[in-house]
This record gives C-alpha cells, structure tokens and sequence, in this order.
C-alpha cells in the first residue's frame, strides 16, 4: 500500500544544508576561529567564530518550497 502526502502551499521545512540551525561550520578555520596561518587571529571569514551564515536558506534555517 502505498502513502501519500500532501504538502501545504509555500511549506517550509528545515534547510538540508544546515539541519534548521541557519549557520554551517566555517571550513577556512574548521571552527577553531583561527587559522595557523592567521598567527591565531580571529578568522577572515567567520570572524571568530566557527560559523558562518548558511548560503542554502540565508541563515533563516528553512527553505520554502514552491508548489
């Protein structure tokens, strides 16, 4: 027996590319906030942090799907 299911108009489920947190680990620093190279200076790229904004749901944490 096959299931169906229904989505609603503009359902927004969590983004796949994040898992609904809306940031992604910083792959310059590998989170550390710091690079060697870097002389332990806060990362250029997440400013410190070991995260970034994920691209896939600009940081929201869902991605609204159009159907």
């Amino acid at each position: 027996m096959m299931r169906w299911q229904y989505v609603e108009d503009d359902e927004e489920l969590p983004c796949q590319g994040c898992n609904g947190g809306g940031q992604v680990t910083c792959q310059n620093c590998n989170s550390e906030g710091a690079t060697l190279l870097q002389l332990m200076a806060a990362c250029d790229r997440c400013d410190g942090s070991g995260y970034k904004r994920c691209e896939q749901c600009a940081g929201k944490g869902y991605e609204v799907l159009p159907w």
